[in-house]
């Protein structure tokens, strides 16, 4: 993960990406970048997921209390945001 004081660009996030992505047996190829500030945001090619990058390994506790209220609202099958187009 960078460091919180690198620059943060999509040059440093995409190996994070790739990394991420073989790990969860995803394709990372051709991942489109929706969005940089204080995360990295992909679309993937290969499946529709998003992913977040973030700058830094010191925000996981609050990254990882996101992914437990975001399964908890799954199992309630409470739905999804969507996207307005």
């Amino acid at each position: 993960m960078p460091h919180a004081l690198a620059e943060f660009s999509s040059s440093i996030a995409q190996p994070v990406l790739r990394k991420a992505c073989k790990r969860a047996g995803l394709s990372g190829d051709n991942a489109q970048l929706l969005r940089i500030g204080e995360n990295a945001i992909f679309q993937l090619a290969s499946a529709p997921i998003v992913v977040r990058i973030g700058r830094s390994a010191d925000r996981l506790p609050r990254v990882q209390r996101e992914v437990c209220v975001a399964r908890w609202l799954a199992d309630a099958e409470v739905p999804p945001a969507s996207t307005r187009t």
